[in-house]
């Protein structure tokens, strides 16, 4: 809470987290240190798809697995609603209509302001925003895809498919999980 607080007064304002981090613990955490700021002074993203309880219905993009972990997100949170919600990974079990109605839903009924994905390929990036658009729902908006200097695969095909879609980035790991900082050093121990 401590580090969001002073991510916070450095002028950082977007938060991101998942449902699956620490099993809900992470959005109770980010919830609780910005429960002192007003609401309309940050930007709170979390995701949804790995699995949160056992049986058919605990993990994925189905529309019951996203509105059970949209509605459990905001109560972990303490919000009214997710500024980004994001399809954590691709569920190939799921038909993306499905999928792109159970958060067009979301938007509508104001849980949600905006969605996005998480490692989605090119190609279905592309389908999810055709299912999208053949209905006149506002679509995705975002991609938060793994990139930096060492992780590049994305340029080739997803970020112009974004860019011709109107989709932005959201990357994570853009120092490749601390490996750009530096502080990895042939020979030496790890620090």
């Amino acid at each position: 809470q401590a580090c969001i607080r002073a991510a916070y007064d450095l002028g950082i304002n977007f938060f991101d987290t998942a449902n699956v981090y620490a099993r809900g613990e992470s959005e109770k955490v980010v919830g609780k240190a910005l429960k002192e700021y007003e609401r309309d002074t940050y930007v709170v993203a979390t995701k949804v798809y790995f699995p949160m309880r056992q049986g058919p219905n605990g993990s994925g993009l189905s529309r019951k697995h996203i509105r059970e972990q949209c509605h459990a997100s905001l109560t972990r949170l303490g919000m009214d609603y997710v500024d980004l919600y994001q399809c954590h990974r691709w569920d190939a079990n799921t038909p993306v209509e499905e999928t792109v109605l159970a958060m067009e839903d979301l938007v509508r009924e104001g849980k949600i302001l905006y969605w996005g994905v998480s490692e989605w390929s090119a190609l279905q990036i592309q389908q999810g925003q055709n299912a999208a658009q053949s209905r006149g729902f506002y679509g995705m908006v975002s991609n938060q895809p793994y990139y930096n200097m060492l992780g590049r695969g994305i340029e080739k095909e997803v970020i112009p498919t974004c860019e011709k879609l109107g989709i932005g980035q959201v990357i994570f790991s853009p120092l490749a999980q601390g490996v750009l900082t530096g502080k990895y050093l042939p020979g030496q121990p790890v620090p």
